[in-house]
């Protein structure tokens, strides 16, 4: 995952403009995945060929090279919008629980 530099802020966290692989599993163990496109200590912006469900939990794993080690964190969709064909977009919450350290 490369940094692409900031997003104008728009929430409370600033958010990191990325681009980079990620995992997420859904359901029962299925395994998909997605181009992250931002990330806050609070969520993260994906994009797939997957409709996302909006209040749907799923668990993100984001690997190297944004981090030393994979982190994997549970996360809900607050938002989604189909871009194109069978393209989403989706807006991932991690909680105010659950917050993710970008030190």
């Amino acid at each position: 995952m490369k940094f692409c530099g900031w997003v104008p802020r728009r929430r409370y966290h600033d958010r990191l403009r990325v681009e980079g692989a990620v995992e997420a599993v859904i359901g029962k163990n299925q395994k998909k995945s997605f181009i992250a496109k931002d990330l806050s200590v609070r969520g993260i912006g994906l994009v797939g060929n997957y409709s996302f469900k909006v209040g749907q939990t799923i668990k993100v794993i984001v690997e190297r090279p944004f981090f030393q080690e994979a982190i994997e964190k549970d996360a809900k969709v607050v938002w989604s919008k189909e871009l194109e064909n069978n393209i989403w977009r989706a807006g991932l919450d991690f909680g105010l629980d659950n917050v993710l350290e970008l030190n």
